[in-house]
Parts: C-alpha cells; sequence; structure tokens
C-alpha cells in the first residue's frame, strides 16, 4: 500500500503544480510558457484553455467562459481529483481492503474522466 500512497502524493504534488502554474502564469516568461497546439487551426477545443484556468483562479469568471466555455468541466475534474488524492492519500488502509481502494479509485477515475472529456475527445 505504500506505492499506492506515493502515486498518490505524487498525483497531489503535481495537480498543486499544475495551478501553481496557472495561477502565476501572467508573470512567466513566454520562452518557458506553454505554447498552444491550436496555432494555425480553424476550431480548436482547447483554445485558451490555459487563459481561462488562469482567469478561473484568479476568481475572474467572466473571462474565463470567454477565452474557453469548456473550462468549468476541466477545472472541476482536476480539484475533483486533488480532493480525490488527498482522500485516498488520508485514508485508515488498516481498515479497508486495498484491492477494494484501488478499484474503487479506478472506477471514479474513468468515469470522471470519460465525463469531463468526452467533449474534447469527439
Amino acid at each position: 500500500m505504500q506505492e499506492y500512497r506515493l502515486i498518490n502524493l505524487i498525483f497531489i504534488f503535481l495537480l498543486i503544480l499544475l495551478f501553481t502554474y496557472c495561477f502565476f502564469l501572467n508573470s512567466i516568461p513566454t520562452n518557458v510558457a506553454v505554447k498552444s497546439n491550436c496555432k494555425g487551426s480553424v476550431y480548436c477545443k482547447s483554445e485558451g484553455l490555459t487563459r481561462a484556468f488562469n482567469s478561473a483562479v484568479h476568481g475572474n469568471f467572466t473571462d474565463a467562459k470567454k477565452y474557453n466555455p469548456e473550462y468549468k468541466s476541466i477545472l472541476l475534474f482536476f480539484v475533483t481529483q486533488l480532493l480525490l488524492r488527498i482522500l485516498f492519500f488520508s485514508l485508515p488502509y488498516n481498515r479497508i481492503k486495498e484491492s477494494t481502494i484501488i478499484k474503487l479509485d479506478i472506477l471514479i477515475c474513468i468515469i470522471l474522466f470519460l465525463s469531463t472529456f468526452y467533449v474534447f475527445l469527439f
């Protein structure tokens, strides 16, 4: 179970890093910032998503919606994943079967991922 805790701790760190990056996006030099894959595309569903996250973590939800109206579901997915990782990391594993926790975690993640990113996949 130590490996599972380590994996959750790594995911917690990465998700906090993601939110920190989005929060400080405006102060990051352009040569370090993530570049858009939508350059030159007629229509790209993920265009403006990072700027929408930046606006949302600063509490400016109106601008976030202007950058990308689909940002809410994806931001909610990442927040939910962060909360789930913290929950699964802090569970008292001696009372619950290890395989049950891992199966439940996988099932929840798959359902959340598919319901969130369905718009971007098709």
